[in-house]
């Protein structure tokens, strides 16, 4: 059995904790996740939304490819959203070769209720993704582990 579920994971058919696990590739093939098959898959424009089944939370990735690849800008506007909310884990280096850019964990009220927010900008040459997660406040601690994941499992493809 152990073999056949090291094989499972290896072949990204199965999540750390079991859970069957789909492939999702953007529209341009800039970047693919892993996520749960249980959650769902929404499109608007050049923007992905993936649902846990109750839908209270999301992961959202945006992408664009840009052939000045200005680091500045796409810093500016990782952070912009962020700058009122409550720095959990301040924005900061991340690297997960070959990707790298910022990462950082907030926490912000909307509407009266409190959510958190998993944030990277990352890139891969002149590909940029802003990829987010962001959970109500009371589920978060439950699914963070499943969100890390997800955003963990982010491959990027530069076309050029």
């Amino acid at each position: 059995m152990l073999p056949r579920l090291i094989a499972l994971l290896a072949l990204g058919g199965l999540s750390a904790s079991g859970a069957e696990m789909k492939k999702l590739e953007s529209p341009a093939r800039f970047y693919s996740i892993q996520y749960p098959a249980s959650w769902k898959v929404s499109r608007e424009g050049n923007i992905v939304n993936v649902f846990p089944p109750d839908e209270n939370g999301a992961v959202t990735i945006s992408a664009f490819h840009s052939d000045s690849g200005d680091m500045d800008v796409f810093l500016r506007i990782t952070r912009e959203p962020f700058s009122r909310s409550e720095a959990v884990v301040p924005f900061s280096r991340f690297e997960n070769a070959p990707l790298t850019g910022i990462a950082g964990e907030f926490r912000e009220k909307q509407d009266g209720v409190w959510r958190y927010w998993l944030v990277r900008g990352v890139h891969l040459k002149h590909v940029y993704v802003l990829i987010t997660a962001n959970d109500l406040e009371k589920d978060f601690p439950k699914r963070r582990a499943e969100y890390l994941n997800i955003l963990d499992s982010l491959v990027l493809n530069d076309p050029k």
